[in-house]
């Protein structure tokens, strides 16, 4: 499966001990996600849904699933404040 790369060009993303660092070089900001977070852009990156990431999330870290699609609408929406994605 091909990732389906739904961020804006311009990015320049890093791991470091399974957190993302995301350079934005067009607003010069540098973003740091820490685990939970880099978990919802991978997922989301390879084409995932918020239904379908939240269903991971809460495998992963163990959560109610209504608190894990909370989560998972509230990066969502980070990430679109923050221009990162499309």
């Amino acid at each position: 499966m091909e990732t389906a790369k739904r961020h804006k060009t311009g990015l320049l993303i890093r791991e470091v001990d399974g957190e993302l660092i995301v350079l934005d070089t067009e607003q010069d900001r540098v973003h740091q996600f820490n685990e939970s977070a880099s978990l919802i852009w991978r997922l989301y990156e390879s084409g995932c849904d918020a239904s379908e990431i939240a269903d991971t999330l809460a495998s992963v870290y163990e959560l109610d699933k209504d608190r894990a699609a909370q989560d998972v609408r509230r990066a969502l929406g980070e990430f679109r404040d923050l221009e990162l994605v499309t």
